[in-house]
């Protein structure tokens, strides 16, 4: 890991769920470290359908989740684009989260970022902002 490194970045990059991550790793937190080793769970186990998430979501919202998804996985299979989506989207319905989008993007846990494009200042750039 380096500087930057979260669990969900790097299991969005993957296409993997950062539930997947912790499990293949034995992690009870989503706390990783710098120079700490991971474990990427194969993707053909880690990407099958599962029940659809529901979470009320308005153009806001939307838009945020566009952003992020630009930022953090332009460029990157559209499975991993998805993952990404994925990753908000459970933290919005986990009660361990912020219940937006937004406040999930944007949150910092002990002072660290959850996404590098809010760390770096990306998410913020002017061509994205409506």
């Amino acid at each position: 890991m380096v500087a930057g490194d979260t669990l969900s970045g790097i299991a969005a990059r993957h296409g993997v769920t950062v539930g997947a991550l912790r499990e293949v790793n034995q992690l009870t937190t989503d706390l990783i470290r710098i120079g700490q080793s991971l474990m990427i769970p194969n993707e053909a186990t880690t990407l099958t359908p599962s029940a659809p998430i529901q979470a009320p979501v308005n153009q806001a919202q939307l838009d945020w989740l566009a952003k992020i998804i630009f930022c953090e996985a332009r460029g990157e299979p559209l499975e991993r684009q998805i993952a990404v989506a994925a990753v908000i989207m459970n933290r919005v319905k986990s009660r361990l989260f912020p219940n937006t989008v937004e406040g999930v993007i944007l949150e910092r846990n002990n002072g660290h970022f959850q996404f590098i494009p809010d760390g770096n200042g990306a998410i913020y750039a002017q061509h994205l902002i409506p």
